[in-house]
């Protein structure tokens, strides 16, 4: 049996040690590396060799990570995090030149991904359903794109165009928290119009912005993995909670529409590896496009605990063996994680 030896990135994050069982459990991975930017997370403590790389976006990145698989013979490099996917992207030819695959987007997939709007712009002209959206830079704008997306009627999400993760996602609405709300939301933060536009006014340098429709439907998501956009798997997940940050837990539910919307995505982009699709069943009940993440889910360990393996169907795609018939349980429900840990 032909075997490999993986690295994963950012592996210090919460779901991380049930990422490393997985990828202990995937029959073709000999070894396992993993790295992550900070020398006091738990990674470091898993028991296999840790390596404290820089940040994603520093240029030093790259060939730190060059230097990793020399020295460990790697042969697959798996991105946890958006900025770490895109800087692998990058320099994937270099990898490649080296006998390592990245499993990232392609080269010339990147500024989509960096870019939300350029994201939707593309999918949008490829036929794929996503909500409206604009960009604003300051208060003049952001009134005028109040107006053309029919605030207050019409319910908003103020995010950052390049952001990741449900970092810095806000739902803009007038009404304030409820006591019972202040004390047991886990959803959505709110922001009123008032205190959005007292920031901008604030702020010397404004980054852009993006608003978007808000449907305050199910959201899914869809671990994909594909092949030069053809998808080989779908998995399709209904989060318990809009944003699932940190991880509020999931149902295992089947929703033709969402699984073809994801389809669609993956063709649209010709992705190959593994990906997370994220999708919204919106008032008429139609579903849209939320987000295309350029890396796998960070719940993976979760689908993990549903008995599947999503690090091994990945390895086994890049090793060119045979993929075995995958069953997903569907109505099976996988509860937020509320303990840490300890190793």
């Amino acid at each position: 049996m032909k075997k490999i030896n993986v690295l994963l990135t950012c592996a210090g994050g919460a779901l991380g040690y049930g990422d490393m069982l997985a990828l202990q459990a995937a029959e073709n991975v000999a070894s396992i590396v993993v790295t992550d930017q900070n020398s006091k997370c738990i990674a470091a403590k898993y028991g296999c060799p840790f390596y404290l790389v820089p940040n994603g976006t520093d240029p030093k990145y790259g060939q730190a990570i060059r230097d990793i698989c020399a020295k460990e013979k790697i042969q697959l490099v798996i991105p946890g995090s958006d900025e770490e996917a895109l800087a692998l992207a990058a320099r994937s030819s270099e990898f490649l030149e080296e006998g390592v695959i990245c499993a990232t987007p392609s080269k010339d997939l990147i500024s989509v991904f960096q870019d939300k709007k350029a994201m939707f712009d593309f999918l949008a002209g490829s036929g794929i359903s996503v909500p409206r959206y604009m960009l604003f830079n300051n208060t003049d704008e952001l009134h005028e794109c109040l107006k053309k997306m029919g605030y207050p009627k019409q319910p908003l999400l103020i995010k950052p165009y390049s952001g990741r993760g449900g970092r810095g996602v806000w739902e803009l609405r007038e009404d304030k928290y409820s006591l019972k709300e202040l004390t047991s939301i886990r959803e959505l933060r709110r922001i009123n119009l008032e205190t959005l536009t007292g920031i901008m006014q604030e702020t010397e340098s404004p980054v852009p912005l993006m608003m978007m429709e808000y449907f305050p439907g199910n959201v899914f998501d869809v671990d994909i993995l594909a092949s030069q956009g053809e998808p080989l798997c779908l998995v399709g997940r209904r989060r318990h909670h809009w944003l699932n940050i940190p991880f509020h837990g999931f149902t295992f539910e089947y929703n033709e529409s969402v699984l073809k919307l994801a389809s669609d995505v993956c063709r649209a982009l010709k992705l190959t590896y593994l990906y997370d699709i994220d999708v919204v069943i919106d008032s008429q009940g139609k579903a849209q496009l939320v987000d295309v993440n350029p890396r796998l889910s960070g719940s993976c360990s979760a689908v993990f605990a549903g008995g599947i393996n999503l690090y091994d169907l990945l390895v086994k795609l890049v090793v060119g063996v045979e993929m075995p018939q995958v069953e997903i349980p569907y109505g099976m429900e996988i509860k937020a994680a509320t303990k840490a840990i300890a190793l």
